[in-house]
């Protein structure tokens, strides 16, 4: 058990009302990398349920670049009494035992069984590879491999001292510094800028349901972009055309000088094609003419109403103080005037300047990339084409450029599917760390193993390999001759660190 006390820095803004106070940590899940995804919000959980009982509301966070204690209360002794107790509970975690990880593994399985099982591509991820920023869509199933030494070694790396901030927004002024028991390390420092590949002009399916649309801008025209298209999309696809019932807006910070920008929508499968139509050229004529008035008196309305709220104001002030001094990010975004002609301006110039980079995830059980439609018109390839998007089909791994990997070496070995008895509609060949694909009829393709971002084990029943685009290749062992053998052969071949258990 730690018995070591630290001390956090305390930010407090007046307001009226009950007092809430946060407790921020600079970790998010965009430092995760891709073979301990989804650890961050394990050890969020495992610290709520140490902490418990907390007779007084609260709630916890993982958000990309930060994670978020927080607790309400009538007084600010109250809830920084609870915020200690939160915080105690998380530098307990350097002795947290393999029976709670495992418990609260389960109950990660259960929020949300499609991301806790798979490296879903989120549209995040479709633009950056797994391995880039706002990773929070991108899938948990490396959480199932999660081990309570990990934890512990997380837990010391990122949840320490120098690198938290408590904020209270009203009650009394509290003191400066908070004593707490939690490890000694170092900050986390700004948010990396990011230097990787940027994947946009496409349109992606998705293991995710319905369909979602993201934008690169500067980070500072970010939040008003995101409210403006919230507005405008939901004004033509559920008011005017009723395509979809829930239209969602975020940004995410990719670093401290740009940021994402999502709309997600949820049609029915029968009007997927249109509603992802409508849901581009809506995107693109706001782009060309500007915001409606209705959509800018909506947001000048919701601005004043939230600069007559003191805990608004003070919750808004509190959380960009504290995410400026742990990653280098700025959100501010003036909330005490009309939205003005400038902000406008530059809010159109970003956007058209995005425009090129647009992405497009469909819900891939929709099968309307896949199957010819009856009408080619309507179909997501013929969206696509009318609004400039490739269609990206998520192949895994690299064209073969060498001539080497279809000439069978001495050390090689070959695989064939199952299928069709004595007729293979796919071959793999493994040469040392090179895992070639060989579809019939198609052009061979390379995995390097040694490259990949993970290769997920499924018990003995077969494997995912995420490769370093995010882009997966199952392999099943009742669906390949010798299976069993070939998933024995693709772990052997795969860095030790690089596989994790994602089923028993």
């Amino acid at each position: 058990m730690l018995h070591t006390n630290a001390t956090v820095p305390v930010l407090h803004a007046p307001a009226d009302g009950p007092v809430e106070a946060m407790l921020f940590f600079g970790v998010g899940s965009s430092d995760e990398p891709v073979r301990l995804a989804g650890i961050t919000h394990l050890v969020e959980h495992l610290a709520v349920r140490r902490a418990l009982p907390i007779a007084a509301p609260h709630n916890a966070t993982t958000d990309d670049w930060a994670t978020i204690f927080s607790v309400t209360a009538s007084t600010a002794e109250e809830a920084i009494a609870g915020i200690v107790r939160m915080a105690d509970a998380v530098g307990s975690l350097v002795d947290v035992t393999p029976a709670e990880v495992e418990h609260e593994r389960k109950i990660l399985a259960g929020e949300d069984r499609l991301r806790y099982s798979e490296q879903v591509p989120s549209i995040h991820t479709v633009r950056f590879g797994p391995t880039g920023p706002g990773r929070a869509g991108a899938g948990w199933a490396a959480t199932h491999g999660i081990s309570a030494e990990e934890v512990r070694a997380w837990v010391q790396r990122w949840f320490v001292a120098e690198n938290a901030v408590v904020t209270v927004a009203g009650g009394a002024v509290p003191a400066d510094a908070l004593t707490v028991q939690l490890p000694s390390g170092r900050a986390a420092g700004p948010v990396p800028s990011w230097s990787g590949q940027v994947r946009g002009g496409v349109m992606v399916e998705s293991g995710l349901s319905g369909a979602a649309l993201s934008v690169l801008v500067p980070a500072e025209h970010a939040q008003l972009l995101d409210a403006v298209l919230e507005q405008e999309v939901f004004r033509a696809l559920r008011l005017d055309a009723g395509l979809t019932y829930s239209v969602d807006g975020s940004f995410v910070e990719v670093d401290t000088a740009s940021s994402t920008v999502v709309v997600t929508i949820d049609p029915a499968v029968e009007d997927l094609a249109a509603a992802v139509d409508l849901l581009v050229a809506t995107v693109h004529r706001v782009a060309e003419v500007g915001p409606s008035e209705e959509s800018i008196a909506t947001i000048d309305a919701a601005r004043a109403l939230n600069h007559l709220d003191s805990g608004t104001r003070a919750d808004q002030r509190l959380t960009d103080a504290a995410l400026h001094r742990l990653r280098g990010l700025r959100r501010a975004t003036p909330i005490d005037h009309p939205v003005s002609a400038d902000e406008i301006a530059g809010l159109l110039t970003a956007l058209r300047a995005a425009l090129p980079g647009l992405i497009v995830c469909v819900d891939e059980d929709a099968e309307l990339l896949d199957d010819e439609p009856e009408a080619p018109e309507a179909g997501l390839r013929a969206v696509a084409a009318r609004h400039g998007l490739v269609v990206d089909e998520r192949v895994p791994g690299r064209p073969v450029q060498d001539a080497r990997h279809l000439t069978r070496s001495s050390s090689s070995s070959t695989y064939r599917d199952a299928f069709l008895p004595g007729w293979a509609s796919m071959r793999v060949r493994l040469d040392g760390t090179d895992l070639v694909l060989l579809p019939r009829g198609g052009d061979a393709r390379v995995i390097d193993l040694s490259g990949v971002s993970v290769v997920g084990t499924r018990g003995d029943d077969g494997l995912t390999i995420v490769d370093s685009d995010g882009f997966a290749f199952q392999i099943r062992r009742d669906e390949w001759w010798q299976g069993r053998r070939l998933i024995a052969a693709v772990r052997s071949a795969t860095p030790a660190e690089l596989v994790r258990p994602f089923t028993t």
